[in-house]
């Protein structure tokens, strides 16, 4: 018998010192997920479509926030050495009976109609210094208000305080029979208020789930599991592996082996793990009928059973009741991060890969264009400047050989005569004011067409290097020489014939005439005076006369002969120095040159500033680029590591053992 007790106890020691382990390496792994899942938080996370188990896609890091918070809470569950039972169900399952019931005496208010509207907490009366009375909390472990234990009935049914918990602390006088009062482990039951009872209860009720180490949840057994309860256990069991399941209110089941059938079928579907476990987790019992002493054996034996397994579910498979819960959130939190890393970190490299191919072809681009800047931008104004000055010099050579050659233009003028002299002169000057318009306007069209020459050949040389086309407006080009009227300037350079003009046209043969007027008058005058001369020095001066009259008209035939070569030089030479003299060829050359430079300047001005935009556009989304991709890699190793630091946790989870010896 001694040797007996000495290898239980030597047992028991050797159990405990497992639990003690296990529980410490539980500790250390929470302490950990619950810094890995606070740097998860620091990260932009992408959420993959996969389901996970615990974190909730639509909100990814209020869930992060949430699980470190819950973790916070299974460490201080985990270091409690008290067992906090969640005593739950649907709306009238005889939550409050069965209570009752463990305690075998009236505490907690229970009727035919729903009672608890608030959290009750069964607590041993020995951990409140043996006195029994209700600790009234307003909030979940605020400050309290001591009541009466007789009160409690009133408190449940009206609560018009609006207490929102009431720990009751109460005698169990069952000895070792005791649930409350064990030896080991101190056990609370809290008695909660019916799923449906209203939506608000029933989310307080969910969020007391991470305080809770063991859930009896109690079913009655004519309505089975219904869509609350189900929602309620498939929330609780991301969490605890087992659910302790007590299908209450039997007796009043006719087709009982049928019933039982149903329900198991329905566990089995809602939790494999306690179907698997079903003799000792899930008992078909009648409360009432066990409090009451109704002296029916059958329900007490099958009441004793639940109560024998319950206690040795709570008190003794501590590896079970305690640490499994702890182990299974652990397992489903940690296959949650392993996912997130693992997606995030393959997320951010394709990302990371993707900026790649975009900086390889960006780049390239900005450094073409940065060659533009450099080769081709800032030659713009020595471009401009020497295509003025080669339409200058052009200009200037054109209209100086046209001048000097504008007799010969002149010869297709018709000559009609002497007497159409004057005629002749404005016909003249008519055709030399047309030539020059003439030519004013090619030089023109060739002053245009050169500088649009210019703007095509820069637009060829850099057109290649863009990495999109840069349109060059040559519509200005077009409007600013269009503007350019020079017909004023050749009306203003132009000769004009005035009474001066005929005088310097006649004076070419006033000398012929003067001949004829002094040959006719000095004969004229011989004959007058013949009676004072001798008739042979008569006839001598009248010869004489005769040859001079004869000459002048002689002479003034040739004059008029050559009098339209005499106009046509004439024209033409005044015509050279009325333009030298106005200088006409500098002024036509400059006005077109300026034009010149002033489209190119128009035209050079739009373009670069749409040049210096997506210049400066692709050099901004380079470096985003380059920025993008420098995050992605922050991200992806950070998401590595974090992957590789998880892996290992559940590595370290995974030689956890929770399998009591």
């Amino acid at each position: 018998m001694q040797q007996r007790e000495i290898s239980t106890s030597a047992a028991q020691t050797t159990e405990w010192s497992g639990y003690t382990t296990a529980k410490n390496s539980l500790n250390f792994i929470l302490n950990q997920a619950k810094l890995l899942a606070q740097q998860y938080e620091q990260m932009e996370i992408k959420v993959s479509d996969q389901e996970l188990s615990i974190l909730k896609k639509q909100n990814i890091f209020d869930s992060l926030r949430d699980m470190a918070v819950h973790m916070d809470k299974l460490e201080v569950r985990l270091q409690d050495a008290r067992a906090r039972v969640l005593v739950t169900g649907d709306l009238n399952a005889g939550k409050s009976t069965f209570v009752n019931t463990l305690l075998r005496r009236q505490v907690v208010p229970d009727d035919q109609q729903p009672c608890t509207s608030l959290f009750v907490e069964v607590v041993d009366a020995a951990q409140n210094q043996d006195r029994e009375e209700i600790h009234a909390f307003r909030e979940f472990e605020d400050n309290h208000e001591i009541l009466a234990l007789d009160g409690v009935r009133e408190l449940v049914e009206e609560n018009a305080q609006n207490y929102k918990l009431l720990r009751v602390y109460c005698h169990d006088s069952r000895g070792d029979k005791s649930l409350l009062h064990n030896g080991v482990v101190d056990v609370s039951l809290i008695d909660s208020p019916g799923l449906n009872i209203d939506s608000m209860k029933t989310t307080s009720l969910f969020s007391k789930q991470q305080e809770i180490d063991v859930i009896v949840f109690v079913v009655n057994a004519e309505n089975h599991f219904t869509l609350s309860g189900r929602e309620f256990l498939s929330t609780a069991l991301k969490e605890k592996a087992f659910i302790f399941i007590v299908v209450n209110k039997f007796d009043s089941i006719r087709r009982k082996d049928r019933c039982k059938s149903d329900i198991l079928e329905q566990i089995r579907s809602i939790s494999q793990s306690t179907f698997e476990e079903a003799d000792s987790l899930v008992h078909f019992v009648s409360a009432r009928n066990v409090f009451t002493n109704t002296n029916e054996q059958e329900w007490v034996d099958v009441f004793d059973h639940l109560e024998s397994s319950l206690r040795s579910f709570i008190v003794e498979k501590r590896f079970q009741s305690k640490l499994a819960p702890i182990r299974l959130y652990l397992d489903n939190a940690l296959d949650d991060l392993i996912h997130v890393s693992n997606y995030n970190a393959s997320y951010y490299a394709a990302n990371m890969m993707e900026q790649d191919l975009k900086i390889s072809k960006t780049q390239p681009d900005v450094e073409r264009m940065e060659t533009i800047k450099t080769q081709h931008i800032a030659t713009i104004d020595s471009l401009i400047e020497s295509t003025a000055a080669n339409i200058t010099t052009h200009v200037i050579s054109e209209l100086s050989s046209f001048i000097d050659e504008i007799d010969i233009f002149l010869d297709a003028v018709e000559w009609e005569g002497f007497w159409n002299a004057w005629f002749y002169a404005n016909t003249l000057r008519q055709v030399v004011f047309k030539l020059t318009s003439i030519r004013v306007r090619r030089e023109h069209e060739f002053a245009k067409a050169f500088t649009l020459k210019s703007i095509l050949k820069f637009h060829e040389q850099v057109e290649t290097l863009l990495p999109s086309p840069i349109p060059m407006d040559t519509s200005i080009v077009d409007d600013t020489f269009s503007k350019l009227s020079l017909e004023n300037e050749v009306e203003s350079s132009m000769v004009r014939f005035d009474t001066t003009d005929t005088f310097d046209i006649l004076q070419d043969y006033i000398p012929s005439l003067g001949f004829i007027l002094l040959g006719f008058t000095g004969y004229q005058g011989l004959g007058w005076s013949a009676l004072n001369l001798t008739t042979q020095m008569s006839k001598i001066g009248k010869m004489s006369f005769s040859a001079i009259a004869i000459g002048g008209i002689g002479f003034l035939v040739y004059s008029l002969a050559e009098m339209q070569t005499s106009i046509k030089l004439k024209t033409a030479k005044k015509t050279r120095t009325y333009l030298e003299n106005a200088k006409f060829t500098a002024k036509t050359a400059d006005l077109l040159s300026s034009t010149s430079r002033t489209s190119l300047r128009k035209v050079f001005w739009t373009y670069q500033n749409n040049f210096q935009n997506l210049y400066l556009k692709c050099a901004s989304e380079l470096e985003q680029q380059k920025k993008r991709k420098d995050d992605n890699d922050i991200f992806q190793r950070h998401f590595a590591s974090l992957f590789a630091k998880t892996q290992s946790l559940k590595q370290q989870l995974s030689h956890v053992h929770l399998q009591q010896q």
